[in-house]
C-alpha cells in the first residue's frame, strides 16, 4: 500500500494524469508480478476504508493535502479498486485450479 500511495502523492502533486491512472492499473508491471497481491493483502474488508482515509486525508507524511470532498472521492475510488483487485485475484486463482468463480 505504501508504494501505491507514494506514487499517488507524486503523480497528484505534479499533475500527472497518466501517473494517477497507473496507480489504478489492474495489470502489474513485469518488474513487480506480485504487486496486486501485496496491495490486496495490505488491508482487509473491515479496515480498508479507514486505512485509505488515513493515508489520503490524515497522514502527515503525505505531502499532498486534499480537501475533504476530493479526499473522500479518492477514498471511494481506491476502495472500489481494492475490491476489484480482490475479484481479479480470485478469478486468477480459480483459473489456475480449473474451478468456477463464485459470484
Amino acid at each position: 500500500m505504501d508504494s501505491l500511495f507514494k506514487k499517488f502523492s507524486t503523480a497528484y502533486g505534479e499533475g500527472q494524469g497518466y501517473g494517477l491512472a497507473e496507480t489504478l492499473s489492474p495489470i502489474p508491471p513485469p518488474s513487480q508480478p506480485d504487486k496486486l497481491q501485496r496491495f490486496y493483502r495490505s488491508t482487509n474488508f473491515q479496515s480498508v476504508r479507514s486505512d485509505f482515509q488515513y493515508r489520503l486525508l490524515y497522514d502527515n507524511s503525505n505531502p499532498v493535502r486534499l480537501d475533504a470532498v476530493e479526499g473522500k472521492a479518492w477514498v471511494e475510488i481506491y476502495c472500489s479498486y481494492w475490491s476489484a483487485i480482490g475479484e481479479l485475484l480470485e478469478a486468477e486463482a480459480a483459473i489456475l485450479k480449473n474451478q468456477k468463480v463464485q459470484c
